[in-house]
């Protein structure tokens, strides 16, 4: 890291490109680093999650391009440990079927209707919300990370839709969220960070 949103990154071997990079934190103590990676041959997005208490870290390395489709996200999850000396007491991150059984409403900006996610499945899950021109709902993949009690790497893709990934960092004690969208449109890549705030909700969903 060379400034606020000044990084360097390279894969093993490779030269490190330098990039911009968001930064983003909830406690201070966990991080969100989001980036694109210029020059490479899909477009390609990585988000670090390193926590500076307990040294443990998340990588999550997106491109373009699945096996079904030329604009969904594919994406890749690493789980390592940061160099260095750090406090004892934490655990590596990992997958995690915790959030399962709850739900979230989740409001994004003032001006937008409130976002319900009900987690309900380890590899899904289901979005709804009662907009200005009616009710929608959809079911999309998920993954699911635990980095400490009560604080998760929540990531969806919007298959079959426009594709996009969503990757979140949820702390469910503060009820609070920060984390990005990364995806292509008809006339532009998108890798825009976001926060919410929510509230604990019901998974019945009626309209």
């Amino acid at each position: 890291f060379d400034g606020l949103n000044d990084v360097k990154f390279g894969d093993d071997g490779a030269e490190p490109k330098a990039c911009y990079c968001n930064v983003k934190t909830l406690n201070g103590e966990v991080y969100f680093v989001n980036f694109l990676v210029p020059g490479y041959e899909w477009c390609r997005q990585i988000t670090f999650v390193p926590d500076m208490k307990y040294g443990y870290a998340t990588i999550v390395d997106a491109h373009f391009g699945t096996e079904n489709s030329n604009i969904d996200v594919s994406r890749e999850f690493k789980f390592g440990a940061l160099d260095g000396e750090f406090e004892e007491g934490g655990q590596p991150h990992d997958f995690t079927d915790e959030l399962i059984g709850k739900a979230i409403e989740w409001k994004y900006t003032e001006k937008l209707m409130k976002i319900k996610h009900s987690y309900f499945c380890n590899l899904y899950y289901t979005y709804s919300a009662l907009a200005p021109g009616g009710a929608w709902a959809a079911t999309n993949p998920a993954n699911y990370t635990k980095v400490r009690d009560n604080l998760y790497i929540f990531s969806f893709v919007e298959e079959r839709q426009a594709g996009l990934q969503g990757l979140f960092l949820i702390d469910l004690d503060q009820v609070h969220d920060v984390g990005c969208f990364f995806g292509v449109s008809a006339d532009h890549v998108s890798s825009a960070c976001a926060g919410a705030k929510g509230e604990m909700a019901s998974t019945n969903t009626i309209f």
